[in-house]
């Protein structure tokens, strides 16, 4: 209970999709440099920051594009998927990190903590957001055990 007033609950609607809105619960975890990044490609993140639920309302447009872009049968299926958003700082620029997965019983505390599984397939994803560049980096689908 003590994340409850960090924690935003947001729901992010994919543009261009009027016929058939795509729709993603998401969260903006805590500020933490704790966090273990599997998928990050490059180095390691110096320091967290927790972004507003207006620079992730800003992101989306370009997050979902990126997703159509990169993989269609996910983003057909996006509305099966919940979103974890926080802020990394990597060589000095803030970045969203977005960690994308199929919400299943074992995830109870996925509003606090950061849902980190190495396999799963196409039911965990991640991805970047630079917040300076606006564009998105680093697309990571997990592989298959």
């Amino acid at each position: 209970m003590k994340y409850m007033n960090t924690i935003t609950l947001i729901t992010l609607t994919a543009v261009g999709c009027a016929a058939n809105p795509k729709q993603i619960t998401g969260t903006i975890l805590p500020t933490s440099e704790g966090y273990y990044l599997p998928y990050s490609i490059e180095e390691k993140p110096t320091v967290g920051w927790k972004p507003s639920e207006t620079i992730i309302k800003k992101a989306q447009a370009v997050i979902f594009q990126y997703i159509k872009d990169s993989d269609k049968e996910i983003f057909e299926n996006l509305n099966q998927y919940r979103c974890q958003y926080f802020g990394i700082i990597i060589n000095g620029k803030e970045r969203i990190y977005c960690n994308f997965f199929w919400l299943t019983e074992d995830e109870k505390d996925w509003l606090t903590n950061p849902i980190v599984v190495f396999d799963g397939g196409d039911g965990y994803f991640q991805l970047e957001y630079d917040v300076e560049t606006e564009k998105c980096l680093n697309f990571m689908v997990n592989g298959e055990a």
